[in-house]
């Protein structure tokens, strides 16, 4: 079968002061949104959607709901950003486009969201 892959959004990536757009559709990451990403006051552009990658046959769980969660072993073998959107995310002023559909996110957004003029 496939292995999901290992990758993540390191911390120090936002903190470059350079970064406008971060771009990693389809990238299979796994782990959080690291609140570094407030760091970011250029970042206009965030896009990590469909991150979720699922080993085994994801097609089984997209097409049928698993009736327990120990009868599809595909979904626990599921990668992809997991946790809460940091509130650190309300400090990237600049940022306009937040992408973050088909993760595993959970929670609520954060209010400093309502800071983000621009989003």
């Amino acid at each position: 079968g496939l292995t999901p892959p290992t990758a993540f959004l390191p911390p120090s990536l936002f903190l470059s002061g350079t970064l406008e757009e971060l771009s990693a559709k389809q990238a299979g990451l796994s782990g959080s949104i690291p609140p570094s990403v407030g760091m970011a006051h250029r970042l206009q552009v965030l896009d990590l959607r469909q991150s979720q990658f699922c080993a085994g046959s994801a097609s089984y769980a997209a097409d049928r709901p698993c009736p327990t969660s120990t009868s599809c072993p595909e979904v626990q073998a599921c990668k992809g950003l997991s946790g809460t959107v940091p509130p650190e995310i309300g400090t990237a002023t600049r940022l306009s486009q937040l992408r973050i559909s088909q993760n595993r996110l959970s929670g609520t957004l954060p209010a400093s969201l309502a800071l983000l003029r621009a989003l």
